[in-house]
């Protein structure tokens, strides 16, 4: 009996864990607490985000994950490092307001590092991501950027740097909702990038880059505005609407280059000038553009339909 008994508290505990039910957090923040004192534990969290950084650094731990209880934070240029992770209570609770400074978080260099639950806004530019670490936000609100919303230095397509953002939001910000510089790995799975100012995702060259399941909607340039240069691009599965320019708009530097670029199964309509644009820059000459088209970009199963222009541009 006792071993039954042992078997089903066992059980009972490994299935809790695993359905992330039974968390536990290194550092709290709870800017509501009526303690005075402040140590990081649950009984006297810190009252700022800031404050559960300093402790990390200070003490030069490293892969702590901070627990942020709902609230608005107002705090700025929160450095991200020594793979800290954050967790917000809720989404829509937990609230990182910049107050119109230079940036949300900044994820530093050879972090490995994940942010979930939380909403950021109010910044110059809400979140930037520095080279050679591995970022992942999930679950989280990015908007009210001055500038771009997420902004993604140069680095390497390597795994071990990738940016993920999953089941998050990205709106409302004053020029891309993401700017992705050169040599980057990237995943963007179930998201909503609308409303922004400039494109949904602006990508320079030489990026790896799956974009599955998202909403890329009203933006008020292009969905997507990505560099072909050593591209190697997967979008599948999105719904890229009514922004105000194309719905996708592929740029080609030279005929040397050799893309691969898969676009399958996306819903691509209403956009106000073309459903995809492939713009043949100065420098790309000496072959049949159209050709060059057909032969480095797949298409399949896309309904692309109702854009103000037409389906294609091949200028």
């Amino acid at each position: 009996m006792k071993k039954i008994i042992s078997l089903i508290i066992f059980s009972a505990g490994f299935w809790a864990a695993a359905s992330g039910s039974v968390l536990a957090y290194d550092i709290y923040v709870n800017k509501n607490s009526s303690s005075a004192a402040e140590d990081g534990t649950e009984a006297k969290p810190f009252k700022t985000i800031s404050g559960a950084l300093s402790k990390i650094s200070t003490e030069n731990l490293k892969g702590k994950t901070i627990y942020v209880k709902d609230g608005e934070y107002k705090e700025h240029n929160l450095k991200i490092k020594k793979d800290t992770n954050i967790v917000g209570e809720s989404k829509k609770g937990t609230i990182i307001d910049a107050d119109d400074n230079d940036y949300g978080l900044i994820f530093s260099t050879k972090t490995t590092s994940k942010v979930k639950n939380i909403t950021i806004k109010n910044a110059d530019v809400v979140i930037k991501v520095e080279k050679r670490n591995k970022v992942e936000l999930e679950n989280v609100v990015i908007k009210d950027a001055k500038k771009s919303g997420i902004k993604i230095d140069k680095s390497s397509r390597k795994s071990r740097y990738q940016f993920s953002l999953i089941d998050s939001e990205v709106k409302d910000n004053g020029e891309q909702g993401l700017l992705i510089r050169k040599n980057r790995r990237i995943k963007i799975s179930n998201c909503k990038i609308k409303d922004n100012s400039g494109s949904g995702i602006q990508m320079e060259e030489d990026i790896y880059a799956r974009i599955d399941n998202c909403d890329i909607e009203n933006n008020r340039e292009n969905g997507i505005d990505a560099a072909v240069t050593n591209a190697n691009f997967k979008f599948s599965k999105n719904n890229i609407d009514d922004n105000s320019e194309n719905g996708i708009t592929l740029v080609f530097f030279t005929s040397k280059d050799k893309p691969k670029i898969e676009i399958t199964d996306n819903d691509i309509k209403n956009n106000d000038k073309y459903g995809i644009r492939y713009f043949k820059k100065p420098s790309f000459f000496g072959r049949d553009f159209d050709l060059f088209v057909e032969l480095n970009v797949k298409l399949k199963g896309n309904d692309i339909s109702g854009n103000g222009s037409g389906k294609y541009s091949y200028k």
